[in-house]
């Protein structure tokens, strides 16, 4: 398997997935080689790894399930989801979100927030506008907290125009704005390029509004 020499020491590959080429083995060269045989293991493996923060070997893991012909349930895709994305691997996150929708299973509202979050880690506000819209098409209801990882990702990223529009969208959803909402607006000024004359006064606007927020819904 692919991850066996990390999980137990030898540097020559039994699969080399880059190319997809499997060799060949004895059945009883394979049992000794192989380090797990089912879902159940599979997940025991996936959460070690997360645990380990060995994110970057969970594809790996992955791509051995198939060989052995064991077909991942939405709580093990979940799983690598999650892992990959606590180590902030954005491409794995996003295959193992394209292999849910190619066996039919739609992040739920948790699941996609998470991915909006990691957008705003790896900077890549424009990936998690489209995670945005893809929720929207899937019928997925944002909450609060989506929009707070919205907010996250793009004030990073100092769009003040696209903030003030997901505050709008907020408001016609019925959410009103809390402490965080108007902390990322405050930071959307501060971290837009090039800085404004009336950045200043923008701020200290905000910073008196927020004293009077509402709960978010």
């Amino acid at each position: 398997m692919k991850l066996l020499p990390t999980l137990s020491g030898p540097r020559n590959l039994l699969v080399r997935t880059l190319g997809r080429r499997y060799f060949a083995v004895t059945p009883e060269e394979y049992a000794k080689r192989n380090y797990a045989n089912n879902e159940a293991e599979y997940s025991t493996v996936i959460i070690s790894l997360t645990a380990q923060r060995r994110h970057y070997l969970l594809r790996d893991v992955y791509d051995d399930m198939m060989p052995d012909g064991v077909k991942p349930e939405r709580d093990t895709l979940h799983s690598l989801l999650i892992g990959t994305m606590k180590g902030a691997h954005l491409q794995d996150a996003f295959f193992f979100r394209d292999e849910m929708k190619t066996m039919g299973l739609v992040p739920d509202v948790a699941l996609y927030n998470f991915m909006i979050s990691t957008c705003g880690k790896c900077k890549n506000s424009e990936q998690a506008v489209r995670l945005l819209e893809e929720m929207k098409r899937f019928e997925v209801k944002p909450t609060g907290q989506t929009y707070i990882c919205l907010l996250n990702a793009c004030a990073a990223a100092g769009q003040v125009d696209r903030v003030y529009a997901i505050v709008s969208d907020m408001t016609a959803a019925g959410l009103g704005l809390n402490k965080f909402c108007y902390a990322e607006l405050i930071a959307a000024h501060k971290n837009k390029e090039p800085v404004t004359d009336d950045v200043a006064s923008k701020i200290l606007e905000l910073v008196e509004q927020s004293k009077v927020v509402r709960v978010l819904i």
